[in-house]
């Protein structure tokens, strides 16, 4: 009689034991949420990559509000601005603009448009450099701001393109100095370049060849078939011959070409 309270303390322990294994004679391991993902987290991580992908862009971003006040600048802006981004964030974007009357038109532009606004402008980094730029803003919602309506703004640098014009721009001076009549045409034969040689020996000003078809303008006699022209252009890159030609006042010309 006295061993019963025993047998039940051991039926007891293992009713214990069998809740732990299942059918299948596997223990059961319950319902752990460890190996789920919280749609928290998740979304956190989403937020980071967003994040990260914006902070180190390669092009400068700054998000100001209606007032032009800075709100958010990637690290590509404070490199661009020659500014630490704890002094560039809250302060009025005009700090860093040469010309204010630009950004101004900038700004009333914004805020009257749903749309992305592009402005060229002359911006002016903490080291006194002038740098030629193209803001491009997008209205957007801020979750960080409390949904705050900000400007996201791209900033191109134009320094490189502008050198390439002003490259192209003395290339083009240089050879409207040379007495030679140099004409470009594009592959409709129609003409996109013009120099100063040109005119004087043809008669037409610049603004009266540029997109005519060349051979209509002048009223080109070619010694082949055009045709057979293109394909030694296409197969050798270049041709060479005569072509008689009419100037303005009807003269006739021989051209080597």
């Amino acid at each position: 009689m006295k061993r019963r309270p025993q047998t039940a303390r051991k039926e007891k322990r293992s009713t214990r034991n069998r809740a732990k294994v299942d059918s299948n004679g596997q223990r059961d391991r319950g319902s752990s949420i460890h190996g789920l993902r919280h749609p928290k987290t998740e979304l956190e991580s989403a937020i980071q990559r967003y994040v990260d992908l914006y902070d180190f862009a390669p092009i400068a971003y700054v998000s100001f509000d209606r007032a032009g006040r800075v709100e958010e600048a990637n690290l590509a802006a404070t490199e661009l601005l020659s500014e630490p981004r704890d002094l560039l964030i809250g302060r009025p974007f005009a700090f860093y603009v040469a010309n204010l009357d630009s950004l101004l038109q900038h700004l009333l532009y914004c805020r009257t448009s749903q749309q992305q606004v592009q402005t060229e402008l002359l911006l002016r980094s903490r080291k006194g450099e002038q740098i030629p730029a193209l803001l491009l803003s997008t209205p957007i919602t801020s979750t960080a701001r409390n949904g705050a309506l900000l400007y996201q703004t791209a900033i191109i640098d134009l320094r490189e393109r502008k050198t390439h014009e002003r490259v192209l721009t003395e290339q083009a001076r240089l050879l409207d100095l040379s007495n030679d009549a140099i004409i470009v045409r594009d592959a409709e034969d129609r003409v996109t370049y013009w120099n100063q040689g040109a005119e004087k020996i043809y008669g037409y000003t610049r603004e009266e060849a540029l997109g005519k078809v060349i051979y209509d303008l002048l009223k080109t006699e070619h010694p082949e078939a055009r045709s057979k022209i293109y394909q030694k252009l296409l197969r050798d890159n270049r041709w060479e011959g005569e072509l008689v030609h009419s100037r303005r006042d009807g003269k006739r010309l021989t051209m080597f070409s």
